[in-house]
């Protein structure tokens, strides 16, 4: 009955953070009971949830807010609170704590981002570097000039490639579903069984409600929209980042 009154007043009112930490507390209290326990850590995550889209965002209350998943058994959003919260915070040790121990509960494999050495911009460096000291050696100094400048913006390059690489954009799977080689439905399944709750992706695109991901190996296939908890970017106010 108590944590129905709880999610009433959710309802009625726009929480605060101390109507989270109090339904979290309550969750606590109530271990003992692990319904009631859940239906007070669901009303904490829901509490939290609304806090994060309403711009109250920080390290510690994506933590809290994945923590109060993880106890109510909603595992996915979970993970998806700690992905969101690490692109915020990239390095944050609370973050990646959690992250890693929901991960164990899958045994998931962490996603590492793919590039292929022949698409390094490392190259480019090196062969404009080449391109440049062979000029300045033949005295066509104009030439080394422009040639030095493209440098700089193969150097740019470099910082976006690598900012890239640190936080890709992950979809985690909300519900057992089937991966398929279009995006519809009518298109071959990919594997011999439908993917698990709370499997890992990246996203490559998304196309008529269907996301279009990647697999750690590289292989790729296209997952219902609505099956998928999807990290969306968003537009944050740099004052709500604290």
């Amino acid at each position: 009955m108590l944590p129905l009154l709880f999610g009433l007043l959710i309802a009625a009112s726009p929480p605060s953070l101390e109507d989270a930490a109090e339904s979290y507390r309550q969750g606590l209290i109530h271990r003992d009971d692990a319904a009631t326990a859940r239906s007070y850590f669901r009303a904490a995550a829901s509490q939290y949830e609304l806090l994060w889209e309403s711009g109250h965002r920080s390290p510690a209350l994506a933590a809290q807010r994945g923590q109060a998943h993880f106890l109510a058994d909603q595992f996915p959003q979970a993970l998806h609170a700690y992905h969101e919260g690490l692109r915020d915070a990239p390095d944050d040790a609370r973050l990646h704590a959690g992250l890693a121990a929901i991960r164990a509960q899958f045994a998931n494999v962490p996603i590492v981002p793919r590039f292929h050495w022949w698409v390094n911009p490392w190259w480019f460096i090196a062969l404009t570097y080449l391109a440049m000291w062979h000029r300045w050696w033949r005295g066509h100094r104009r030439g080394a000039l422009l040639v030095g400048i493209l440098m700089l913006i193969g150097i740019a390059t470099i910082a976006l490639v690598e900012r890239m690489r640190q936080v890709p954009r992950i979809a985690i799977v909300a519900q057992a579903t089937w991966c398929r080689q279009g995006n519809a439905a009518s298109y071959p399944a990919i594997g011999d069984s439908p993917l698990s709750v709370g499997t890992e992706l990246r996203i490559r695109g998304e196309r008529g409600g269907w996301a279009h991901i990647e697999f750690n190996d590289g292989e790729r296939g296209w997952i219902a929209e609505t099956h998928l908890f999807i990290e969306r970017p968003r537009e944050v106010p740099r004052d709500s980042l604290q």
